[in-house]
């Protein structure tokens, strides 16, 4: 699931500027299919790889089936951080900056 999640990330980021100072997100999705990886945004440019980063500006936790629904336009990622399945930790302006990627 990761595998998928990341590419749908990475095929967005590669038309996408994203504007402001360069950051590092760190995700990590839980039950079926879950796993850990990061968005860095350097030079204006997104990428998405597994993995953990050191120093995340932002770290994020969900439900794989949850992230998985978000990145396909099924599930709003205001309306999951609102009803508390979308836990936040860090810049949470920088998710906002991110959101039309996920």
């Amino acid at each position: 699931m990761i595998d998928d999640i990341l590419a749908r990330i990475n095929e967005r980021a590669s038309s996408a500027k994203v504007s402001g100072p360069d950051a590092a997100v760190q995700v990590h999705l839980t039950g079926e299919g879950g796993g850990d990886f990061y968005v860095k945004i350097q030079g204006g440019k997104v990428m998405a790889a597994r993995g953990i980063t050191g120093g995340a500006d932002l770290v994020a936790t969900t439900s794989a089936q949850d992230f998985k629904a978000m990145v396909e336009r099924r599930a709003d990622p205001m309306s999951l951080f609102f009803s508390g399945r979308i836990k936040v930790e860090g810049d949470v302006g920088l998710a906002l900056r991110l959101q039309s990627l996920f």
